[in-house]
């Protein structure tokens, strides 16, 4: 009986826990690609971000979604850009249509949850919490 609470109790942890899977090198490369040319210049100097970590979710978009799937890359703003040094999130969304990553949000790490949900099909919450990125 103890065993089988045990197990339950590890199977809803298992459940709540993220997901997100690690990307393939062909999907690093290109999210990263996506954040280094479309991070927004500031004042006219071209930000100097470096990326640190990128994770694919797997949770799908809604139907209504023009994006088929979803990534985040953590990244660092380094001095010498526009931005105030420090920690910033991108959301890259890989676009249905066109088969290429694009920027969906960028910013501190909670500036990503004021995104729209018609970007991610009505199920904006669970595919940001699949990310690691917390919008409480």
């Amino acid at each position: 009986m103890r065993v089988a609470l045990v197990l339950a109790v590890l199977a809803l942890l298992a459940a709540d826990a993220g997901a997100a899977r690690k990307p393939t090198s062909a999907e690093r490369a290109a999210v990263t690609l996506a954040v280094l040319t479309q991070v927004p210049d500031t004042a006219g100097n071209r930000a100097a971000v470096v990326v640190r970590r990128v994770v694919v979710s797997t949770v799908r978009p809604g139907p209504r979604s023009a994006f088929s799937r979803f990534a985040a890359a953590f990244v660092v703003a380094r001095d010498s850009s526009g931005y105030p040094p420090g920690p910033r999130t991108a959301v890259i969304g890989l676009q249905e249509r066109t088969k290429g990553w694009i920027m969906v949000g960028y910013g501190p790490n909670r500036a990503v949850c004021r995104e729209p949900q018609s970007f991610f099909g009505g199920r904006r919450a669970a595919i940001l919490r699949d990310l690691g990125i917390r919008c409480v």
